[in-house]
């Protein structure tokens, strides 16, 4: 589902560890990024997968954090590592706030 999503030419889908995914959009502003994470956040919903293991929710859901990089000359692994904090933040802010659900 998350490769379905990475679908143009320099697009990813790649497994972070753990349960955590992350969807690399080339080029794809904040509001496009949060389409894109509101959709794969609905498929996931619309699966109505039981979520046995969980004691906060019935079915599987999808939280997302959302977060945008834009290339500059500078300090690049700085940038990538700050990119990364932030959706990290993010996600634990939609988690906070109820789960599933999209949080930039």
């Amino acid at each position: 589902m998350f490769e379905a999503n990475a679908r143009r030419p320099l697009d990813m889908a790649v497994r972070l560890g753990g349960e955590e995914f992350a969807l690399l959009l080339y080029g794809a502003n904040e509001h496009e990024a949060r389409l894109r994470a509101e959709a794969l956040r609905a498929q996931v919903q619309a699966l109505r997968m039981e979520h046995e293991a969980s004691d906060t929710a019935r079915e599987v859901t999808l939280s997302v954090g959302v977060s945008c990089l834009w290339p500059t000359p500078g300090n690049d692994l700085k940038r990538l590592y700050d990119l990364y904090e932030h959706a990290d933040r993010a996600l634990y802010e939609a988690k906070a706030f109820g789960r599933n659900q999209v949080v930039a």
